[in-house]
């Protein structure tokens, strides 16, 4: 420091309390020990001898001096101008009047920016801090925070669960909001009435982040159409549900509509086929569609009267909005009955029919097989089977398409006391034909039948007519597999409905005395996993029907023995639990239709005995 007051010699060392200079000196080596000065961490550490002239015994020596009176003082000022004013560092002097973070306030603390707290020395963020989450004030005690375990990171000063991707956590787990009964359409992070979404009742589920529940029934005016005798479910190229209806329309004969739901009501647009006379009829009726949301509808048509039999096989195209692009007459009215069809459609758009005939004149019947490439027209009909010269006697007839625009096609076949389901397998081109045959079998079968998710998944079920016995296999790269042995209820059936998922796993329903029971294949690990079942009251369900939605959720029509209505139920694949079943109408239903769309919502259609107009439900 410099001092303006001048003291004459032989002054005493002490007067009225002022030291000298030399005293003020000896202070002052005193206190500049070789001490590192205070960091945040509260220790101080002996500082390694310097070597050159570091102004405040912090340098090493090797520093250039600063220049005087360059006002950036780092604890002394060599030219004696001490002035507190230009510095802005610790008083490197040991006044005490400084604390070392330079934070002015003299209580040697780090200095934290606004938003950070001072945990343990350092200077935290409380909104992201894994440990001190929240954190206020002194961070000591209840102020300290908390601290985020594994799977877990700090949002906005609270420990919250790390979820993946359209998850939210709720309630201490990740749950999916567009499905979740408990928090229905929850968001961010599932806090207050906004957020935490809606808990869904007993009679509603989940669907795409809203509780829904079957409406009430809606009439589909089809302008007096006549009784109808068949229809199905469709997804057009724009992802629209359609419904097809066939109609026997009196003094017109028959006629194909498509009907779409919109809003409340549902839009039918004009026939999309019509039979050219009042006395044909049809049977078997197929429609199957691909990828591409392109169909192909296929039916025996003929007649019985006039000295009949006379059957053939009518096609019809439809493109992705489900117009008719052309027909073609598959096989030609002959005079024989058409027993079984069976039709395909690959997404390369490759169409297969393939048939079985029988002639009462020689007693004889026949498998046919026809193919339509993608890009061109019918290709000439192929006879696999002639039982008047094989001496063989075909029975049920299934076909399906796999991975690659693979089709396999399996049907039953006896000679004699032998019997056996044989098959075939069309790619590339050409056909695949297999040594050996998927089994053999000791009774006819009934109930034939080959589900497929059009990827990797191929299974094939039927039943025994006698024994009622059911089975059940798998089809991998030419390989059947049984799976019936290991299956958990399938030999109590007696009957069962299969649904391939997108992975190639299988949900499998079996029908029993008192309940319909769940089962679950996973393919990876060829296992079987029982699942929940379906209480069923005074005896096994009958006509039914199950689709599932992309998250396994699964819904089933069906006829209960209880009661002359239809009824549905749902699987919640997220809870692992059952629905209460619906009654959907209350009398006496003629055919049924189900569809469920990739995002949970579902529709029924059906029709009453003698009404020619049908009906429809939205679970939605």
């Amino acid at each position: 420091m410099s001092h303006s007051t001048s003291h004459s010699q032989g002054s005493p060392l002490i007067n009225s309390g002022t030291l000298t200079l030399t005293a003020v000196a000896l202070l002052l080596a005193a206190c500049s020990e070789d001490v590192a000065p205070c960091e945040e961490t509260r220790s101080c550490a002996p500082m390694e001898q310097g070597d050159g002239d570091g102004g405040s015994g912090g340098s090493t020596g090797n520093e250039a001096p600063e220049e005087a009176g360059d006002g950036d003082d780092d604890g002394h000022d060599p030219t004696g101008d001490d002035d507190d004013s230009d510095s802005d560092t610790s008083d490197a002097t040991g006044d005490g009047d400084r604390d070392s973070s330079g934070d002015g306030d003299g209580d040697g603390m780090a200095s934290c920016e606004d938003e950070e707290v001072l945990c343990e020395g350092s200077c935290v963020d409380p909104a992201s801090d894994q440990d001190f989450c929240g954190a206020t004030k002194d961070c000591a005690g209840n102020n300290a925070g908390q601290v985020c375990d594994d799977g877990s990171s700090c949002e906005d000063g609270q420990c919250r669960l790390n979820c993946d991707e359209a998850m939210v956590a709720c309630a201490g787990e990740c749950i999916q909001p567009a499905s979740d009964e408990q928090h229905c359409g929850a968001a961010n992070f599932c806090e207050g009435s906004a957020d935490e979404g809606e808990t869904c009742s007993s009679d509603e589920a989940c669907v795409v982040g809203s509780c829904a529940a079957w409406g009430a029934r809606e009439e589909i005016d089809l302008g007096g159409a006549g009784n109808t005798t068949w229809m199905e479910f469709l997804t057009d190229g724009d992802g629209q549900a359609t419904l097809l209806t066939q109609h026997k329309v009196d003094g017109q004969g028959l006629k194909v509509f498509s009907s779409q739901p919109s809003d409340s009501t549902w839009n039918t647009d004009e026939p999309v086929y019509s039979l050219s006379s009042i006395y044909l009829a049809w049977h078997d009726t197929q429609i199957v569609s691909n990828a591409a949301k392109q169909a192909l509808w296929v039916s025996a048509e003929g007649e019985a009267t006039r000295g009949g039999p006379y059957w053939g096989i009518r096609g019809v195209s439809l493109d992705s909005g489900l117009n008719n692009i052309g027909e073609a007459l598959i096989h030609p009215v002959g005079y024989t009955d058409i027993d079984d069809i069976a039709a395909t459609l690959a997404d390369n758009g490759t169409a297969l029919v393939a048939w079985t005939r029988s002639s009462s004149s020689n007693d004889s019947n026949a498998l046919d097989v026809r193919l339509r490439p993608g890009t061109g027209d019918w290709l000439t009909t192929e006879t696999w089977v002639d039982t008047s010269s094989d001496e063989m006697v075909l029975g049920a007839l299934e076909a399906a398409t796999r991975a690659d625009n693979q089709t396999v096609i399996v049907w039953e076949q006896s000679s004699g006391e032998e019997r056996e389901l044989s098959w075939r397998r069309y790619a590339n081109g050409g056909w695949f034909t297999p040594l050996s045959p998927v089994v053999e079998l000791s009774d006819a079968t009934g109930d034939l039948t080959l589900v497929s998710n059009r990827k990797e998944g191929l299974y094939l079920s039927w039943s025994e007519q006698e024994s009622g016995a059911h089975h059940l296999m798998r089809y991998t790269d030419d390989v059947w597999s049984d799976l019936s042995l290991s299956h958990p209820s399938l030999a109590q059936a007696t009957g069962i409905e299969n649904v391939v998922l997108d992975s190639g796993d299988l949900l499998s329903l079996t029908n029993g005395a008192d309940a319909l029971d769940l089962s679950f294949y996973d393919a990876q690990t060829d296992t079987w996993t029982a699942g929940p079942s379906l209480p069923v009251e005074l005896g096994p369900l009958t006509q039914m029907q199950a689709k599932a939605d992309a998250e396994g959720n699964l819904f089933v029509v069906y006829f209960a023995p209880s009661s002359a209505g239809l009824w549905s139920a749902r699987y919640d694949a997220g809870s692992q639990t059952w629905g209460e079943p619906v009654e959907i109408e209350s009398v006496a239903v003629q055919h049924a239709a189900l569809h469920v769309m990739p995002t949970g919502q579902a529709l029924v259609a059906w029709d009453l005995p003698g009404d020619g107009q049908p009906f429809a439900r939205r679970f939605q």
